[in-house]
């Protein structure tokens, strides 16, 4: 398993019985990981599984709760609740230290994120408030088409034929779902 910091910490979930096997005693022993073992991955992976799932959630109780109101009100409600739950994280964490060591770089990669970040929700409430969120939703993922391009030419990540076989299949979803 490659190193990529913090992230690269295999987490093994317990769903099979047969990570154990018995001593003679009868006595229950975890097994080591098989490397490539669907069940132990990277907490990075598990992380991001845990995100895709709060997504989904997110986008169809946003166009429940803009049914009376204007999307960016729906937005407004939104963003102030997340502005409140990150800052209770970063204190409850201990990290609002860490905003120190923030370089003027650091700040400005920040800032830019942020204001695509706006941009991209801005538009997502609007297109969910005119349209069915499943079409919708699924264009906006289409975002990792370009997270792809830009990762490999912008922070030199390298691109796998694995890589480059999901996104040509993120593409042609995205060609099958808005053909007319």
């Amino acid at each position: 398993m490659r190193g990529l910091g913090l992230g690269a910490r295999p987490t093994c979930l317990p769903l099979s019985r047969s990570r154990f096997h018995g001593d003679p005693e009868g006595n229950r022993k975890a097994q080591e990981p098989a490397l490539g073992d669907f069940w132990c991955m990277e907490r990075s992976i598990v992380f991001a599984f845990i995100s895709m799932l709060f997504a989904g959630v997110t986008a169809v109780l946003a166009k429940a709760g803009m049914r009376n109101v204007p999307s960016d009100t729906a937005l407004l409600v939104r963003t102030s609740l997340i502005f409140g739950l990150v800052w209770a994280n970063a204190v409850a964490f201990r990290h609002v230290g860490a905003l120190v060591r923030l370089t003027k770089s650091d700040l400005l990669f920040l800032l830019l994120s942020g204001t695509t970040t706006f941009f991209s929700w801005l538009f997502y409430y609007r297109a969910i408030q005119e349209g069915n969120v499943s079409v919708v939703s699924i264009i906006d993922k289409g975002s990792v088409v370009v997270t792809l391009v830009l990762c490999v030419l912008v922070l030199k990540e390298p691109l796998t034929l694995r890589l480059a076989a999901g996104c040509a299949l993120v593409v042609a979803g995205l060609i099958v779902l808005v053909w007319k």
